[in-house]
């Protein structure tokens, strides 16, 4: 960022040159804080019911150690409160020190079933002692399972190809 606003020449700053903001300001708020939660990305597309695991991390550049932390976490609607999946809180999380990359531990889930595509995210809140310290979320997106039977494929190349192709699940 060298401007904070755009101007004719450079594009880089926080806002447009109209003073719009060009990304939600609380989200830097959130990428700049002392305590900043990761999540190991895989890809964000699912089938309904389908398992997924993802690696939580967090960033602790506090002065102090977190003790007592657990790791809340739901699946809710892409832009409405509509929350689909809740589990029982992460507990078993060691001491975070100041200053450290801890690894938090893994979120295991299921896709929710769904007779249409939804766009979820999966949100994610670390407390502490009963004070909430940080929270993040990972975009997801989710397909019904196709139903009824595989239309046949013609597949021309390698049988190796072949094979890969003729296991998808489309």
């Amino acid at each position: 960022i060298t401007e904070f606003t755009d101007v004719h020449w450079e594009c880089n700053g926080l806002l447009d040159m109209r003073r719009n903001p060009k990304i939600p300001l609380a989200l830097l708020a959130a990428l700049n804080a002392d305590t900043v939660l990761i999540i190991d990305r895989e890809q964000g597309a699912l089938w309904a019911g389908e398992q997924r695991s993802v690696q939580i991390s967090v960033s602790h550049w506090g002065a102090t150690a977190l003790e007592g932390a657990e790791l809340r976490w739901q699946i809710v609607g892409h832009d409405q409160p509509v929350v689909h999946m809740t589990q029982q809180p992460l507990t078993d999380i060691p001491v975070i020190l100041p200053r450290t990359t801890t690894a938090l531990g893994e979120i295991a889930f299921s896709a929710p079933h769904m007779s249409t595509t939804a766009r979820l995210r999966l949100v994610v809140e670390l407390w502490a002692q009963g004070q909430y310290i940080a929270t993040t979320d990972l975009a997801l997106a989710v397909y019904p399972r196709p139903t009824g039977e595989r239309p046949v494929l013609h597949i021309a190349g390698s049988a190796e190809l072949q094979q890969r192709l003729a296991a998808l699940p489309y």
